[in-house]
């Protein structure tokens, strides 16, 4: 709805007039509102976009205010295993398994018969296979950093001090085991725990022969 100038003038002496007051409310800079200062506290420092299988994400790095660490005075040794994954010093097991789709193992096969068949990877059937397979093990991704991402959450806010020994986790996927450890996310929880600002206690794990011959005593 259009006005003239007179018209608004006449309006607003007139609301003066019928309220007794200025028909609107004054307030500060919005500058310093508590809703500007907490986002100002949560400013984006970083950006960048990604393309991934699944599509194309932007990655955003945002300062946030640190919460305070509240110290727990308690103290946890962590082993890690095949049957289960993590076990606790005071008892407590974490089994952080996610095992391979059914879709999955399904565009593998396909994949590969089409590789017998035709000879060749590079065929569009076999793109479009090979661009579903890579979504789903996107997917599997996420699932298992999900897993370790609760896992080290729960670690971390009930220990003060964590102490693990630095096992070869890589290595066990081409031994006996290897299946249970290669769907396993005891990978990332160590790697998510080696970056922790924390007290952490590390033991190097080092290679043991497959077969040991011990001296007589």
């Amino acid at each position: 709805m259009g006005l003239t100038l007179s018209a608004a003038i006449s309006v607003f002496l007139t609301k003066v007039a019928n309220e007794r007051r200025i028909p609107f409310e004054i307030t500060a800079d919005p500058f310093y509102s508590d809703e500007h200062i907490a986002m100002m506290e949560k400013r984006i420092c970083n950006a960048k976009m990604v393309r991934k299988a699944s599509g194309l994400y932007f990655y955003i790095t945002c300062y946030v205010s640190k919460k305070e660490y509240i110290p727990t005075d308690k103290e946890v040794g962590i082993d890690f295993g095949i049957e289960h994954n993590l076990t606790l010093s005071d008892g407590n097991i974490f089994d952080v398994s996610v095992k391979e789709s059914k879709m999955i193992k399904h565009l593998s096969k396909k994949i590969n018969r089409s590789w017998i068949r035709n000879g060749r990877t590079n065929s569009n059937n076999n793109l479009k296979l090979a661009a579903l397979l890579k979504k789903e093990y996107e997917h599997l991704y996420h699932q298992r950093k999900d897993k370790a991402n609760n896992i080290v959450h729960d670690i971390l806010n009930d220990y003060d001090f964590i102490a693990i020994q630095d096992e070869m986790i890589h290595n066990w996927q081409s031994g006996l085991f290897g299946k249970q450890a290669q769907n396993s996310a005891m990978g990332l929880i160590k790697a998510k725990l080696k970056t922790v600002q924390r007290p952490l206690s590390w033991t190097e794990a080092f290679p043991v022969p497959r077969y040991v011959r011990y001296a007589d005593v």
